[in-house]
């Protein structure tokens, strides 16, 4: 009897390390548990015409939010954030953008080799099968829905150029455990015959670019709580149109930059030709801010946040992560594929697990600096000295 309790123990012992390891073993979450839920709301500044649906732009939106302690042990897997959980007339508007946004994902999490862009063979596995796969690791979160007006502040967070509603849903769960509400939509929608993330050439114009989409989910998010504290977090695009409009304070209280890559030029002839929209709105507009401003951009020899010194009369703080970081390692969609490692064998592994790294020391000081760039205490930055260079202003 005792030898076969020994034998019971020695086996789930065994069992535990052999315990699928999850992206949660590298992200110190909150206290909350995390509900979330999508919707649907519309910028009736542009409309939209495609695949049977005639009406204002649709801008599908997935919301993170702290919940009441629950025994309810059922999680969503990952694929369940893009459930086609909408109305009947934008069925195959969000059908095609989920297609879109599948191809993405295989572009920029699944088939390349992080450490020199080279295809990865996953042998037997086609790389569709290996986004199937990933669709079905747990999240932390479960099904629920606001009811009525919470008091928790609110977090927008802007997707880069061809990205995806779905591309953070590690930080929508990290900032809801940690008392935010976190709301993710898609900026793209789809056009035929037009690259995802473009738009046809008939519609472009500036009227395209006001921001409108994203004002009408900064609009959304204050209808969901009693706080008057709201950040707008923008990698990438996203940023960029962050700089574009947030100097009005009535739209944000703080604004989280994380690499606009205008950060790697210096020339202001080529930052007006590649970011027109930019350029305009702080050099010819001379836009200025009056919230905190925090900016992010990988170290590198060519890095400089010149362009962006000065443009507020709060406080900027300037982050610059010292170890290699990819451009995409700001989301969490980068690095999903890296916990099916127990059965697909993966040959920038080592790599993978230092921008996981890297990912979630991003996360902790965005929180830090959220938590206490009201009081001005510095103190917390000194934990990620050793991460980051650090100025501020």
């Amino acid at each position: 009897m005792k030898k076969d309790i020994i034998l019971l123990f020695s086996l789930l012992a065994f069992l535990s390390c052999m315990a699928q390891e999850t992206l949660y073993d590298h992200i110190q979450l909150g206290n909350h548990q995390i509900g979330f839920y999508d919707t649907v709301i519309y910028d009736t500044a542009i409309q939209y015409e495609q695949f049977g649906y005639k009406g204002p732009k649709p801008i599908f939106c997935k919301i993170w939010f702290p919940i009441e302690n629950s025994d309810d042990t059922h999680y969503l897997k990952f694929g369940d954030f893009n459930k086609e959980n909408v109305p009947n007339n934008l069925f195959k508007v969000h059908q095609e953008l989920s297609n879109r946004m599948n191809e993405i994902f295989i572009r920029d999490g699944v088939a390349f080799d992080i450490s020199n862009g080279d295809s990865i063979d996953y042998g037997t596995l086609t790389v569709e099968e290996v986004l199937t796969q990933i669709k079905t690791i747990e999240t932390r979160s479960k099904p629920s829905k606001i009811q009525s007006k919470l008091d928790y502040p609110v977090i927008v967070y802007h997707h880069g150029s061809q990205g995806l509603s779905t591309e953070n849903t590690v930080m929508g769960e990290y900032f809801s455990s940690n008392g935010y509400i976190f709301i993710s939509a898609n900026f793209h929608l789809p056009y035929p015959n037009t690259i995802y993330g473009l738009l046809p050439l008939n519609l472009e114009s500036p009227k395209m670019h006001n921001q409108s989409t994203p004002k009408s989910v900064i609009q959304f998010a204050k209808s969901l709580t009693h706080s008057d504290e709201l950040t707008f977090i923008g990698h990438s695009w996203g940023a960029q149109e962050g700089w574009c409009f947030l100097n009005d304070t009535l739209h944000a209280s703080a604004f989280v930059s994380m690499e606009t890559t205008i950060e790697y030029q210096s020339d202001s002839i080529v930052i007006k030709d590649l970011w027109p929209y930019v350029y305009d709105a702080l050099k010819v507009k001379d836009n200025k801010f009056s919230i905190p401003i925090l900016l992010f951009a990988a170290s590198d020899g060519n890095m400089s946040f010149d362009f962006f010194k000065g443009l507020s009369n709060k406080k900027m703080l300037y982050a610059s992560y010292k170890e290699p970081f990819s451009h995409n390692s700001y989301t969490s969609l980068l690095m999903m594929r890296y916990f099916l490692n127990n059965h697909v064998q993966q040959p920038d592994a080592d790599i993978m697990l230092t921008q996981i790294k890297g990912y979630s020391t991003h996360l902790d000081l965005i929180f830090s600096f959220l938590r206490f760039q009201k009081t001005g205490n510095k103190a917390y930055l000194e934990k990620f000295k050793k991460q980051f260079i650090i100025k501020q202003e």
